[in-house]
């Protein structure tokens, strides 16, 4: 299994707004197309849009309409633009789906994907939005004895 974790102090990812934005299947996937910095463009324009959508009390519909119109307007523009602004369209809809809302984007810029192997227990852990993995047997149990 693979999950996305965020490798930087400052915002979390899964442990900010909710473990299932860290194991998404499509979004590890998709997460896995990019370089870093490649993402890390990606998430500042994603962050940017969707500071609009709450700014303007957009409904989801008009929101995706106002991303599209970005697009279509990019036709005689920069070519990388254009292809930016379509996989940030992407990336939100598949971030939108996963709750039907949009979830704090602060930490989406270091998320990167970590492979947990097969049939072990796991959580993640944060601290000041550093995340990493930790497993059932990282942990010393204490038992209760009255």
């Amino acid at each position: 299994m693979e999950v996305l974790i965020s490798t930087q102090y400052g915002s979390g990812w899964g442990t900010l707004i909710g473990m299932e934005y860290a194991r998404d299947k499509q979004l590890v996937d998709f997460r896995k197309q990019f370089t870093d910095k490649e993402w890390a463009e990606l998430a500042a324009y994603a962050n940017y849009f969707v500071k609009q959508f709450y700014q303007k009390g957009m409904s989801r519909d008009e929101f995706f309409e106002l991303l599209q119109s970005h697009v279509d307007s990019k036709d005689n523009a920069n070519t990388h633009e254009k292809e930016l602004l379509k996989k940030v369209v992407r990336l939100l809809q598949i971030i939108y789906n996963i709750k039907e809302e949009f979830p704090y984007l602060g930490g989406l810029e270091n998320i990167r994907v970590k492979k947990v192997p097969k049939s072990n227990i796991f959580t993640i852990v944060g601290y000041d939005g550093y995340e990493s993995i930790r497993y059932l047997g990282d942990f010393e149990w204490i038992v209760a004895n009255d």
